[in-house]
C-alpha cells in the first residue's frame, strides 16, 4: 500500500531510535519502544526470545559484556506498509567499537517489525543476523565438498589460531607491562617534579588518570592520608576522577568506627592493608556521617549501590583508592604497583616538607625580628599601635589571609578598664578605651586572659551576639568596620602580656600553626614589655612634671596679677593649660558665691564654635536652675559636684543661662559637668567627654591654685581699693588745697578747671564740668564752666525749660542730693541749641563739636550752697562708684574732719598689718626652734665608735634631718635625710620623719622601716613631698645600709688607704608605694671612715656657680679619712666655706662622720 511521508518519518523515526539507543547502551529507552509481545531472533544459537523480558534480558547480557559505546552507519533501509498498521524496515548496518584500543567493525542485517499500537508505533519482531562468509560467488547453499573443505579450513585456522592467540596472548602481556610502567614513569615524573606539599594532589590525579588508561572504571577518587596520631586527624590529598576535584582535608578518625578501624590498621606499620565494602542502606548512612565533618561530599554516592575503599599503609602515610563497584584481583594489584612509586612521592613529600619548614621558620624569624626592631624603638605608650602595625603586616605575610586586625589591650585595674591599640589594613589605627564589664564578651575575655600569666583566650562571636557586637563596637567608639556588615562570625586570639594581652581578630577561625605563631609573636612582645614599662613610668613623670608646668603658669599668672580684672585672664590660662594637657573643655571658669544674695559672680574662658576661645563674666541667679542650685548645696558642705545632661536639659539650661551671662551654646548630645569646690566658691569644667579618675585628681590640683589665685584676687582687690582711694584722696586733697587757697570768688575757674582735671587722672570719662552757683528756683543760671573746648569759665543765663532743668529742680525740692541726665542726639541738641544761644562768643569750631556729638550722659550732685556736674558726650551713664567720687568732691569743703578720720583707721589698719606680720615672724621662729629641737640633742657614746656632725641651715625651718638609735644589741642605726623643698613644708616634713623614727626606735629593721615609712608617707597624699634618706646599721664586725634617694654613702678602708662610694639607690620615701629598698652589707675594720651627706654639701657654689662636687668631697674626705671624727668634720666645713667663700648656701648642707676606732 502508498505510504505517506508522514507515516515514513513516524515509522523510520521509531525504528532508528530503537536501534540507536542500543548503540549507546540505554536499554531502558530502547525497550520503551517495544511492545509487551516483542520477539527476537539472532545470529547465535542461544539468540532468540518470544517476549519482551527475554529480549531484554539478552540485551543487558550483550551490555555487560561490551559496556562501552557502539557507532553504526545504515548502508540502507527499505520500508514496507503490510497494511494500515504493520510495518516491515529492512536494513543493512555498520556497528563499530573500540576494543583494546583498536577499532572492531561489523555487517549485520536486520528486519523489524513496527505495529501501530491505537497510538503509537512499536517494535512488535527483531530479526538480526550475520552474512555468511564461508559461501562463495554464486553459492546460495553449502554442498557437502564445501562443508568438507570448510571444515579442514576451520581446523587448519583453529590451530593457526591457537598459536596467534598464544603470540598475541605472549605480545599483550609485554605490551601490558609496558604500559603499566608507562604509568608508573608518569607518576614517578610527576613525583619527581613536586616543590610543594601541596603538588600530592598531581600526585593523585596522575595515578586516577594511569588507573583509568590501564582499564580501572568506576574511580570515585585516589587519596593520601598522613597521620598526626597524637592530634586523631590525618591529612587528606584526593583527587575526585568524576568531578575533576582536588582536595586538601584535615580529617579526624576518631569519630566513627569504620575510620577509626581504617587509621589503626594503617598506623601499625607499612605493609598494613584495610580494605572495607560498604553497600546499600550502609552508604547512605556513610554519607551522612561525612556531612558532620570536612570532607568533600560526593553527589554520585546518592545513586551508588557500593562504596569501595582500598588502602595500603607505608607507616605514616597510606595511598588509597575508593570505587563505585568492587575492584577484581587484578585491579588491586595493579594499584599495589603505583604503591611502590608513590613510597618515591611520599619521600619527596617528607624533603619538601622539610625544606618548607626550614623557609617557614626562617620566615617567621624574619617577622618577628621586624616587631622586635618596633618594641625596642619604643619612645611613648602610642607606639603600641606602631607594633600592632607591624604585627598586622607581618601576620600578612604569614598566611593569615582572613585576619581583620592586630590587636593590644592594656588593663588599668584600678580606673576598671583597658585600652585597645588597633590596627588593621582597612580602617588604619585607632585607641579605644574600653570598659571593664561593658558587654558579656568583654567579661568573659577578661576572665580567661587574667586567669594566668601565660593565659590564651580563643572567642567566636556568631549570629546574633555578632549583631550586638557590632552595636557594642560603634557605641564605644570604635572605627566602623565594613567587613563585619558581610561577615558571618568574628574570631579572636589572644595571648597575655603581664598586664594586658597581644592577638588578632579574623573573620575564620585561625589552625593550630598558626595559633603557635601568635604566640611566638607574644614571646617577642614580652622581651620588649619592660620597655613599655620604662616608657610608661616616663611618660607619667613627664606627665607629672607637664602638669606641674601648667599649675606652675598658672601659679606665675596668679603672683603676676596687677590688678582684680586679671583673675578673668587667669582663668584664660586655665583654659589654655587645661588644653595643653590634653583636655577640650567647652569652658572652664570661677564661680566666687554669695551666699546671702544666693548669687554667684562668674569668670569664665568658653570656646568658640571655630575652635577659638573668649573671656565672659556675669553675675548669675543660683535658683534659676537646677545646675546652679546644686552647685551652691555642695559648696556650702564643701563638697565636689558632679553631673551629666542630655541634649534637651542643655538647651534648657543654656535658655536660662544665657540672658545672665553671654555663653556659647554648643549641639552636643550630652555634657558633663564637674564642680570642684574651694573656700570661696567653685572651680567648674564643661566637657563632652566624661573624665576618669586620673583626671579628676588633676583638676582637684588646678582648683587647689585656684583658691591661691582668688586669695590673691582678694588681696590685689583690696590693695587696688587702697590705691583707688589714695588716688581720689590725692585728687581732692588738689582740689582742697587749691579751695582753701582761694584769694577772690574769680579763682573758682581754677577750682573747677582743678575738679575737671582731678576726673581725668582718675580715668573718668569726663568731657566737661561745673559749679552751679547761686541758684534760685526758676532764675538765672550761674556756671563755673571747665572743658577742651573755647568756651567762657563764667556763664549766666537766664531760665528756660529743659530735661535737666526739670530734674534740677524736681531734686532740690525732694531733697535729693544728686541726680543722672541722659540724653539721646536729638535731645542733647534741642538742650545745647538753646543755651549756646545765650553764649555768642563761642567758636563755631566749639559749637560744632557740641552738636555733632552723639549724646549726653551727666551726673549733678546738689549740695546747699553749691552743685557740682560732670558730662560725657558719648551718652555712657556714669557707674554708681564714679558718682559716689563725684559726691565727694562735692563734700570736699565738709570732709576735712572726715578724712582725719580716715587716716587713723587706715594708721589702725596699719598696726593690724604689723601685728600680723609680728605674729608671722614669731610663729617662724618658733618652728625653727622646734625643727632643731628634733635634732639629737648629743651624739651616741660607743666604744668602738667615734662619731661627729655638721648642719647648716638654709631658711628659717630646714630640710636636712639626721638621727641616731642604739638597740639593746648595742647596733647602731643612723639615718641622714634630705626632705624636698625648703621652709615650713619641709620642716613639716622632717618633723613625720621624726616621728616615724620615735615610734620604731625599739626594733629598727632597716629593710622593712624604709619600705613602711616609704608606703605611709605615699598614702598621705603630700603631692610632690618626699623625704630622700638613707640608712645605716651598725653592730659588732659589718655595716648594712640602705639609700632612699640620697648622695651615696662614702667609705674610706684603712688598709687599702683608698676611698669610694658605696652605692645603693632607690626612690624617695614616699614616692612611690611599694617600692622595695635593697639593703647592701660590708665588712668593717678598724680605722676605716664613713662619710654621710646631704646633697647640699657637693652643690654649694663659689662666685663662678660652680658647685662644689662630689669628686671634690671624696679627695678631700680621703686626705683627712685617718683623722678623727671631729677634725674631719672641721675641715670639711671649713673647705666647703673656702669654697664658697661667704656665699650662702642655696641649700641645708649636713653631713656625719663615723670612725671605726683602732
Amino acid at each position: 500500500m502508498k505510504i505517506t511521508k508522514d507515516r515514513e518519518m513516524e515509522v523510520m523515526g521509531v525504528h532508528n531510535l530503537f536501534w540507536e539507543s542500543y548503540a549507546h547502551r540505554d536499554i531502558e529507552l530502547r525497550f520503551s519502544l517495544c511492545s509487551e509481545d516483542v520477539t527476537f531472533i539472532g545470529s547465535g544459537l542461544h539468540e532468540r526470545a518470544l517476549n519482551k523480558t527475554e529480549y531484554k534480558n539478552i540485551n543487558k547480557e550483550g551490555v555487560k559484556q561490551f559496556p562501552d559505546p557502539f557507532q553504526i552507519e545504515f548502508l540502507w533501509t527499505n520500508l514496507s506498509m503490510l497494511n494500515e498498521f504493520v510495518a516491515c524496515v529492512e536494513s543493512e548496518v555498520v556497528w563499530s567499537q573500540m576494543i583494546n584500543s583498536e577499532i572492531s567493525t561489523e555487517l549485520l542485517r536486520n528486519t523489524t517489525l513496527l505495529k501501530y499500537d491505537n497510538t503509537k508505533w512499536l517494535v512488535t519482531h527483531v530479526h538480526g543476523s550475520v552474512p555468511d562468509y564461508r559461501l562463495k560467488e554464486g553459492d546460495y547453499m553449502t554442498n557437502e565438498q564445501t562443508i568438507i573443505r570448510n571444515r579442514e579450513l576451520e581446523r587448519q585456522v583453529f590451530e593457526r589460531t591457537q598459536d596467534l592467540n598464544k603470540t598475541l596472548e605472549e605480545l599483550e602481556q609485554k605490551n601490558r607491562e609496558l604500559e603499566i610502567e608507562g604509568t608508573l614513569e608518569k607518576v614517578r615524573t610527576i613525583a619527581m617534579g613536586m616543590r610543594k606539599p601541596a603538588d600530592m594532589l598531581d600526585v593523585c590525579k596522575t595515578i586516577s588518570l594511569q588507573l583509568q588508561l590501564l582499564g580501572v572504571k568506576e574511580i570515585r577518587n585516589v587519596q593520601t592520608a598522613i597521620f598526626y596520631e597524637q592530634r586523631g586527624t590525618y591529612m587528606n590529598y584526593e583527587f575526585y576522577a568524576k568531578h575533576d576535584k582536588n582536595l586538601i582535608t584535615e580529617t579526624v578518625f576518631t569519630n566513627n568506627e569504620i575510620h577509626n578501624e581504617f587509621a589503626t590498621k594503617m598506623l601499625k606499620g607499612k605493609g598494613e592493608t584495610f580494605i572495607t565494602h560498604i553497600k546499600g542502606d550502609k552508604v547512605k548512612e556513610w554519607i551522612e556521617y561525612q556531612k558532620t565533618t570536612n570532607v568533600f561530599i560526593d553527589k554520585y554516592l546518592e545513586t551508588a549501590s557500593s562504596l569501595n575503599y582500598y588502602w595500603f599503609s607505608l607507616g605514616p602515610v597510606a595511598l588509597g583508592i575508593s570505587t563505585y563497584h568492587p575492584l577484581v584481583e587484578e585491579q588491586i594489584n595493579l594499584f599495589k604497583r603505583f604503591l611502590k612509586v608513590f613510597e618515591l612521592a611520599y619521600q619527596r613529600y617528607l624533603d619538601i616538607e622539610i625544606a618548607e619548614a626550614q623557609a617557614r621558620e626562617a620566615q617567621i624569624e624574619a617577622s618577628l625580628e621586624r616587631v622586635r626592631a618596633v618594641a625596642m624603638g619604643m619612645n611613648k605608650s602610642d607606639d603600641l599601635l606602631s607594633i600592632c602595625e607591624v604585627s598586622f603586616k607581618e601576620f600578612k605575610k604569614l598566611g593569615f589571609d582572613n585576619i581583620r586586625n592586630a590587636l593590644i589591650h592594656i588593663q588599668y585595674d584600678n580606673q576598671k578598664y583597658f585600652m585597645d591599640y588597633d590596627f588593621s589594613d582597612l580602617t588604619g589605627g585607632a585607641i579605644t578605651k574600653i570598659e571593664y564589664g561593658s558587654h558579656p564578651v568583654v567579661e568573659d575575655y577578661l576572665k580567661q586572659i587574667r586567669s594566668a600569666k601565660d593565659a590564651f583566650y580563643q572567642g567566636v562571636i556568631e549570629e546574633d551576639q555578632l549583631e550586638e557586637w557590632k552595636d557594642f563596637r560603634r557605641n564605644s567608639g570604635q572605627i566602623d568596620d565594613p567587613r563585619l556588615d558581610k561577615a558571618t562570625a568574628l574570631y579572636y586570639y589572644f595571648f597575655s602580656i603581664g598586664i594586658g594581652d597581644i592577638g588578632i581578630s579574623t573573620l575564620k577561625s585561625i589552625d593550630e600553626s598558626q595559633i603557635k605563631i601568635l604566640n611566638r609573636f607574644r614571646n617577642v612582645f614580652n622581651l620588649s614589655y619592660q620597655r613599655y614599662i620604662d616608657i610608661t613610668l616616663a611618660e607619667t613623670q613627664a606627665r607629672e612634671a607637664k602638669i606641674e608646668a601648667a599649675l606652675e603658669k598658672v601659679r606665675g599668672r596668679a603672683m603676676a596679677m596687677r590688678s582684680s580684672e586679671d583673675l578673668g585672664a587667669t582663668v584664660n590660662v586655665f583654659f589654655k593649660e587645661l588644653k595643653n594637657l590634653g583636655f577640650l573643655p567647652r569652658r572652664c571658669g570661677v564661680a566666687i558665691i554669695d551666699e546671702a544674695r544666693r548669687s554667684a559672680y562668674n569668670m569664665i574662658t568658653t570656646a568658640g564654635n571655630i575652635g577659638d576661645s573668649f573671656e565672659i563674666t556675669g553675675d548669675v541667679n543660683l535658683d534659676s536652675h537646677f545646675v546652679l542650685t546644686n552647685m551652691l548645696l555642695n559648696w556650702k558642705v564643701q563638697q565636689d559636684y558632679f553631673l551629666e545632661l542630655d541634649t534637651e536639659q542643655i538647651e534648657e539650661y543654656y535658655r536660662i543661662l544665657r540672658p545672665q551671662v553671654a555663653v556659647t551654646n554648643f549641639n552636643d548630645a550630652r555634657q558633663y559637668g564637674y564642680y570642684l569646690h574651694f573656700k570661696e566658691g567653685m572651680f567648674y569644667v564643661w566637657m563632652d567627654k566624661e573624665l576618669q579618675v586620673n583626671d579628676l585628681q588633676i583638676f582637684r590640683r588646678f582648683t587647689q591654685v585656684i583658691g591661691l589665685t582668688y586669695r590673691r584676687h582678694l588681696d590685689l582687690q583690696k590693695a587696688e581699693t587702697q590705691a583707688r582711694e589714695a588716688q581720689i584722696e590725692t585728687a581732692l586733697e588738689r582740689v582742697r588745697s587749691r579751695t582753701m587757697g582761694m584769694q577772690k570768688s574769680e579763682e573758682l575757674k581754677e577750682v573747677i578747671r582743678v575738679v575737671y582735671e582731678q576726673f581725668v587722672h582718675l580715668k573718668i570719662k569726663i568731657d566737661h564740668a561745673g559749679f552751679v552757683v547761686d541758684y534760685t528756683p526758676k532764675g538765672d543760671w550761674h556756671f563755673w564752666i571747665a572743658d577742651e573746648q573755647d568756651i567762657p569759665s563764667k556763664i549766666t543765663h537766664p531760665y528756660f525749660e529743659s530735661v535737666w532743668a526739670k530734674q534740677f529742680n524736681e531734686a532740690k525740692e525732694k531733697g535729693a542730693d544728686f541726680f543722672a541726665t541722659n540724653l539721646n542726639f536729638e535731645e542733647k541738641n534741642k538742650f545745647y541749641n538753646e543755651l549756646l544761644s545765650y553764649i555768642p562768643e563761642l567758636p563755631e569750631a566749639s559749637k560744632h563739636f557740641y552738636l555733632s556729638c552723639p549724646g549726653l550722659a551727666a551726673t549733678t550732685v546738689l549740695f546747699d550752697n553749691v552743685s557740682l556736674y560732670i558730662e560725657n558726650f558719648s551718652s555712657i551713664p556714669y557707674s554708681d562708684e564714679e558718682n559716689k567720687i563725684l559726691m565727694r568732691f562735692g563734700k570736699v569743703f565738709q570732709q576735712t574732719y572726715t578724712r582725719f578720720l580716715d587716716l587713723q583707721r587706715a594708721e589702725a589698719q596699719n598696726k593690724i598689718i604689723q601685728a600680723e606680720n609680728d605674729r608671722k615672724t614669731k610663729e617662724l621662729e618658733e618652728a625653727r626652734q622646734l625643727q632643731l629641737s628634733m635634732l639629737p640633742k648629743k651624739l651616741p657614746q660607743l666604744p668602738n665608735l667615734d662619731i661627729a656632725v655638721y648642719m647648716k641651715t638654709a631658711t628659717e625651718v630646714g630640710g636636712d634631718y639626721y638621727d641616731f638609735n642604739i638597740d639593746g644589741n648595742g647596733t647602731l642605726t643612723v639615718v641622714v635625710g634630705d626632705a624636698t623643698g625648703h621652709g615650713m613644708m619641709s620642716g613639716m616634713m622632717v618633723s613625720i620623719m621624726k616621728s616615724f623614727f620615735i615610734s620604731n626606735r625599739n626594733s629598727i629593721d632597716l629593710k622593712q622601716f624604709f619600705e613602711n615609712t616609704n608606703n605611709s608617707l605615699k598614702e598621705m597624699q603630700l603631692g610632690r613631698l618626699m623625704m630622700p634618706l638613707i640608712g645605716v646599721q651598725i653592730n659588732s664586725d659589718r655595716l648594712i645600709a640602705t639609700n632612699a634617694g640620697m648622695p651615696s654613702l662614702l667609705y674610706f678602708r684603712n688598709k687599702s688607704q683608698k676611698a669610694g662610694e658605696f652605692v645603693s639607690n632607690n626612690l624617695p620615701l614616699g614616692g612611690m608605694k611599694g617600692t622595695q629598698y635593697v639593703l647592701k652589707e660590708i665588712r668593717y675594720e678598724a680605722g676605716d671612715t664613713i662619710l654621710l651627706m646631704s646633697d647640699g654639701f657637693a652643690e654649694s657654689k663659689n662666685k663662678n656657680n660652680e658647685q662644689y662636687g662630689y669628686k671634690r668631697i671624696i679627695s678631700e674626705f680621703k686626705s683627712v679619712a685617718q683623722k678623727s671624727s671631729n677634725e674631719i668634720v672641721e675641715y670639711l666645713k671649713n673647705s666647703a666655706s673656702k669654697w664658697m667663700n661667704g656665699i650662702e648656701p642655696d641649700d641645708d648642707i649636713s653631713f656625719v662622720v663615723i670612725k671605726i676606732k683602732q
